[in-house]
């Protein structure tokens, strides 16, 4: 899938298959291209393990993974990955509180990755 069919106002986005494999050459170049624009930066990448993505994954509905660019609790960069659905909607959970009440809750949210300075 390419980017032009993602931004289409009028067609409906199959969440479930955006992306689409690179050659290595080109992941290199775009890596290299931010890294020389980042160069006061120390964190070239994060690291999300197999465990946490499939636990988002494996979520009912889940269709795909949103990540948001954030600041974590000592003011550095981060991203906060955030399973959504069909429809592209962040999913949530509803759950019965003790009152017998429908409430809405949060899905699973991951953050707390491992960064690293390969270069």
């Amino acid at each position: 899938m390419n980017q032009k069919s993602l931004v289409s106002l009028n067609k409906t986005v199959d969440y479930s298959n955006v992306g689409s494999e690179i050659t290595y050459e080109l992941a290199q170049k775009m890596i290299k291209d931010y890294a020389d624009a980042q160069k006061e930066e120390n964190v070239k990448c994060m690291v999300y393990g197999k465990t946490a993505l499939l636990e988002i994954l494996s979520q009912p509905g889940c269709v795909g993974i949103r990540q948001y660019y954030a600041l974590n609790e000592l003011g550095e960069k981060t991203f906060v990955l955030i399973g959504i659905d069909q429809s592209g909607k962040n999913l949530i959970d509803l759950a019965v509180d003790q009152h017998g009440k429908i409430v809405k809750t949060e899905g699973m949210i991951f953050d707390h990755y491992l960064p690293e300075s390969y270069w």
